[in-house]
């Protein structure tokens, strides 16, 4: 009776947290959710050594209006002339994009920097969004032309690159947005490529990196980036995780991140992530605690009552869950 309670509860939290899934804050007052618009994004980002220039192109844009919110410290906001219609919709103080047919818009500002580049920098959610809506997909170009080399990370997968005397230049593309971008002097080589990650840093084990890759697949989350520095400071972003510990004792680290690309979760509720995780991936993660709430779990419950709460749990995935549901 004890276990049957105790599983009860683990329900009670895991139900109840998810009614902070993405975009709650879009339910209005009557508890119901309004539909979340998609767009697509190229980023063009000039790297000079006064401050980031960005070109920002919203494409494949539905006839409402949209919102711009504007990164924190931007300046010299305006619309951009891409082609003749790209600013037709955007109104006279570039705070939104009316409602229009045209369905694509361009927009530049600039991210002044307080400082000089020298080993790592982090900018924290450094591009334009548009309230209400959110990327599908995000093609990201980056020009640097002061020569300061190392690498550029923002979660997305990179595509290519291309070093000249006056630049280097890099492209990513893939799903989601980038909500963060990071830059550090020192190069880290590739060193595992998948679907759903990459790897930076010394050689790696295949079969772990892959089985991670798939790992983060039946989670559905968006590609992450792993960079593995032994000098480095570590830090843990939406869509990467720089890490001082090897491969192998990094994993958990990643899963969580691919688990919060899905859900958000309240402050403190680690558990309930790590919960999430591990019946997603069918294999305990986190500490003591939340592999014997697995492991609880998993005895408490039928094969089928298991499958089911997996479905229940994609099925939740970027929509706010209104009431518990039980297991049979």
């Amino acid at each position: 009776m004890k276990i049957v309670i105790r599983t009860v509860i683990l329900l009670l939290i895991m139900n109840f947290s998810l009614l902070y899934m993405h975009y709650s804050q879009m339910a209005d007052a009557n508890g119901t959710m309004e539909q979340v618009m998609t767009y697509s994004e190229e980023i063009e980002v000039i790297n000079r050594t006064d401050a980031l220039f960005v070109r920002h192109h919203f494409r494949n844009l539905n006839s409402n209006r949209y919102e711009i919110i504007w990164p924190e410290g931007s300046e010299d906001i305006s619309c951009y002339s891409e082609v003749d219609s790209s600013c037709e919709r955007i109104n006279e103080n570039v705070s939104a994009i009316l409602e229009g047919e045209i369905n694509h818009q361009s927009i530049s500002y600039n991210i002044p920097k307080s400082e000089t580049m020298a080993v790592r920098k982090l900018w924290r959610s450094p591009f334009a969004t548009l309230k209400g809506a959110t990327p599908d997909t995000t093609m990201l170009h980056i020009t640097d032309e002061t020569g300061i080399n190392g690498i550029w990370i923002s979660g997305l997968k990179l595509v290519g690159t291309k070093k000249t005397e006056m630049i280097d230049y890099s492209l990513y593309k893939g799903n989601g947005q980038v909500t963060d971008l990071y830059w550090q002097q020192k190069a880290l080589p590739l060193a595992y490529k998948g679907s759903n990650l990459s790897i930076l840093g010394q050689s790696v084990n295949e079969e772990l990196a892959t089985q991670l890759n798939d790992q983060l697949g039946k989670m559905n989350a968006t590609h992450l980036v792993l960079a593995v520095d032994p000098e480095g400071e570590s830090l843990h972003s939406d869509r990467f995780v720089i890490a001082h510990l090897g491969f192998p004792e990094s994993t958990d680290a990643v899963l969580d991140r691919g688990v919060h690309s899905q859900y958000f979760f309240p402050e403190g509720e680690q558990l309930t992530a790590d919960l999430i995780v591990s019946i997603l991936i069918d294999k305990p993660i986190g500490n003591q605690r939340s592999t014997e709430a697995f492991e609880m779990l998993k005895k408490s419950l039928r094969t089928s009552q298991l499958e089911e709460l997996k479905t229940h749990l994609a099925d939740l995935r970027g929509q706010v869950s209104m009431q518990p549901r039980w297991i049979d």
